[in-house]
C-alpha cells in the first residue's frame, strides 16, 4: 500500500508540474503575440508618418515609439570605416551579408547608415569585407528608416578585419573614432545610386517582403575566445 501511494502522489505531482509548465507556455506565447501586434501596429504608424528630418528624430536615445520612422538625411559616407555583417537572412530565406558605413551629416553629426543586403554567393565563401565596393562619394541624400542598436557580447559587436555579426552603433563608434549617435538608419533609397550588389531594403523587418532582413540567422553566444567571423 505504501508504494501504490508514492506512485500516486509522483503522479499528481508531475501532473501539476505539467499542467504549471503548459499555463506558463501560453502566458509567453500570449505575451509574445501582443509584443508582435505592438511592433507592427508602431510599423505601420510610422511608415504612415511623414518623412522626417535627421535632427527630429536622431539626436537622442532611440525609444522603441522611435524606431521605423522614415527619416532623410543628407551627408558623406566614410569609406574608410565601411563594416561587413554577416549572417543575415531575409524573409525569404536568402542568406548573405549587409554593408554598413559611417555618414556624416551635412550638419556635422556622424550617423552609422545600412547600405543594403547581399546574397551569399551561390558557389564560395562571403566575400571579404575589403573587397566591397566602397559607397557613393560626395554628397548624398537617403532615405530610411531608424532601428536601434543590436546588442550582444563583445565578440559580435566589434568589427574585426573589417566584419562583425551586429550592428551596434557604439562599438563601431569606438572602433571608428566616429561619435556615432545612438540607432542607425536603414537606407531605402540612397542618391546618387550605389553600386557593388548591396540592395537597400524598403520596408522594416517584420514586413512580409523578401527585400526584408532579419537581424542575424546565427547565434551570437560564443565563447569570448572564439572568432566572430565565419566563411
Amino acid at each position: 500500500m505504501g508504494t501504490y501511494w508514492k506512485r500516486w502522489v509522483g503522479l499528481v505531482i508531475f501532473a501539476v508540474v505539467l499542467v504549471t509548465a503548459f499555463i506558463q507556455l501560453g502566458d509567453w506565447q500570449l505575451r509574445r503575440l501582443g509584443e508582435k501586434r505592438a511592433r507592427n501596429a508602431t510599423i505601420v504608424s510610422q511608415q504612415q508618418a511623414p518623412v522626417a528630418d535627421f535632427a527630429e528624430v536622431f539626436g537622442q536615445p532611440i525609444s522603441p515609439d522611435k524606431q521605423y520612422r522614415r527619416v532623410r538625411v543628407e551627408g558623406t559616407f566614410d569609406a574608410s570605416h565601411q563594416v561587413q555583417v554577416r549572417y543575415r537572412t531575409t524573409t525569404d530565406g536568402t542568406t548573405g551579408y549587409e554593408v554598413v558605413v559611417p555618414l556624416q551629416t551635412t550638419a556635422g553629426q556622424w550617423v552609422l547608415v545600412d547600405r543594403g543586403f547581399a546574397p551569399r554567393p551561390k558557389d564560395g565563401p562571403l566575400p571579404d569585407a575589403a573587397s566591397i565596393p566602397a559607397p557613393p562619394s560626395g554628397v548624398v541624400t537617403i532615405e530610411g528608416y531608424v532601428t536601434a542598436d543590436e546588442p550582444g557580447p563583445q565578440n559580435a559587436i566589434v568589427p574585426v578585419d573589417g566584419s562583425t555579426r551586429l550592428v551596434n552603433p557604439p562599438a563601431i563608434a569606438a572602433w571608428s573614432g566616429r561619435p556615432l549617435v545612438d540607432g542607425y538608419l536603414n537606407a531605402t533609397s540612397i542618391a546618387p545610386a550605389q553600386e557593388g550588389g548591396s540592395h537597400p531594403s524598403r520596408c522594416p523587418n517584420s514586413a512580409k517582403d523578401p527585400t526584408c532582413r532579419t537581424r542575424s540567422s546565427g547565434s551570437v553566444s560564443r565563447p569570448s575566445g572564439s572568432s566572430a567571423r565565419s566563411s
